[in-house]
């Protein structure tokens, strides 16, 4: 399970480092200072610290949440930017890949009951054939009836004979993994925007200079956390909300014909903020999907095209993903998977910290924390982050539950 995470995580990191390009910001910031000349993103932040003090008031003064950030040439802007861009490349970073690895887990879990389900029925399907076939051939059978029955038995049509013993199993698994498509490609956008909101509001107004210990930002970031995990069960983020999207991401995956691009709903490419304040979000999709409210959709002239049905074993699969993601258990699971993720982080984020010495907790100024946060983000992501998320006791208790939730399948059969 753990292999197929990381194998899809490649893939979702490309899209979140190509839509928050902390390091374009940085060169361009760099490219303001003509005595600076070190390409790397350490030296560069390093050697513009000194220009801090003069601008921290005038970045402070624009970091509200209602309002636009700084004209984007001017060293004030850059360095806000930088600095919500790193925190929210971080953080998407753990939140899409934490969601990922749940997604993972539970179409692993559904898959692997729906096998195992398939396989007990075809063994009790069998072992009925064979009892119907002595009974058939019996003497006594042959005699009195006449063999009647046994032509039927004889043409091997199961699902006529044992209707009872019939379930409907995809003859591929790849269309309901296909679904995590979703989220790597669009989803970890809508996550992306609850981050950056958060960030902005948690940390808009901190002055670069300040000095911070890690529990310093370790209580920022649960104070970040809070504002973005409050009512959210992220599940519009997880999978398509539409049989349309559906469509058009099982075409990705070619299980589908390509349809036309679905409409997104607007929750998935708006938020509260303005949409200049976003254009460094935007700008990367890699996916042209247009975006419009249901009433402007209902006004179209002329009837509107119905999607294309989604294939039928996929139904009851999706349906129970997104109940389950609709239910407190999913609450349960989600939040000690987060906190496994985040302390896998912030175990290496001490490295940030140099030691100074002291008893005490070293501080250092927020602006010479940047580097290191932005670079764990375009490192290769560490598999102990999939392997703490996984071996949680929640996730693994979930995947047990699903594993073993039999009841609407097999019933009075």
């Amino acid at each position: 399970m753990g292999f197929m995470v990381m194998a899809l995580l490649p893939t979702l990191h490309e899209q979140i480092s190509e839509g928050m390009n902390v390091e374009a910001v940085i060169e361009e910031l760099r490219s303001m200072k003509a005595s600076s000349s070190t390409p790397s993103l350490e030296s560069s932040v390093a050697s513009l610290a000194s220009s801090v003090a003069s601008l921290d008031s005038s970045a402070s003064s624009s970091s509200s949440l209602s309002s636009h950030v700084p004209t984007p040439k001017s060293k004030a802007a850059l360095w806000h930017t930088i600095k919500i861009m790193t925190l929210t490349r971080l953080l998407t970073t753990l939140y899409s890949s934490t969601l990922l690895s749940l997604l993972t887990l539970t179409q692993l879990s559904l898959l692997a009951r729906q096998r195992y389900l398939a396989s007990v029925f075809q063994q009790c399907r069998d072992e009925r054939l064979h009892e119907s076939m002595d009974e058939q051939l019996s003497i006594a059978s042959l005699l009195f009836k006449g063999g009647e029955g046994l032509e039927e038995l004889m043409s091997g049509n199961m699902d006529a004979l044992f209707p009872d013993l019939e379930i409907d199993v995809p003859e591929d698994d790849g269309a309901f993994l296909t679904l995590s498509w979703w989220l790597i490609h669009e989803g970890w956008r809508d996550i992306a925007r609850r981050v950056r909101a958060a960030v902005e509001e948690v940390l808009g107004g901190t002055s670069l200079r300040e000095e911070m210990s890690p529990t310093d930002l370790f209580i920022k970031i649960k104070q970040i956390r809070r504002r973005i995990e409050k009512d959210s069960s992220f599940e519009e983020a997880m999978l398509p909300s539409t049989d349309a999207m559906t469509i058009y991401v099982l075409s990705q995956g070619g299980f589908a014909d390509a349809p036309p691009s679905p409409i997104v709903p607007a929750s998935i490419h708006e938020s509260e903020l303005s949409d200049s304040e976003f254009s460094w979000l935007d700008s990367a999709s890699q996916l042209s999907l247009p975006t419009e409210s249901i009433s402007s959709h209902n006004n179209h002239d002329g009837p509107a095209t119905p999607p294309a049905p989604l294939p039928e074993p996929l139904v009851p699969l999706l349906s129970e993903t997104r109940t389950l993601f609709a239910s407190p258990d999913w609450s349960a699971v989600l939040r000690p998977s987060l906190d496994g993720a985040i302390s896998v982080w912030e175990a290496d984020a001490l490295s940030a910290w140099k030691d100074n010495g002291n008893v005490e907790e070293p501080r250092q100024s927020f602006a010479s924390l940047l580097p290191a946060l932005a670079r764990w983000n375009i490192m290769t992501l560490p598999s102990p982050l999939v392997d703490r998320i996984l071996s949680t006791y929640e996730p693994m208790a979930l995947s047990a539950i699903l594993f073993g939730r039999f009841e609407d399948h097999v019933g009075e059969r």
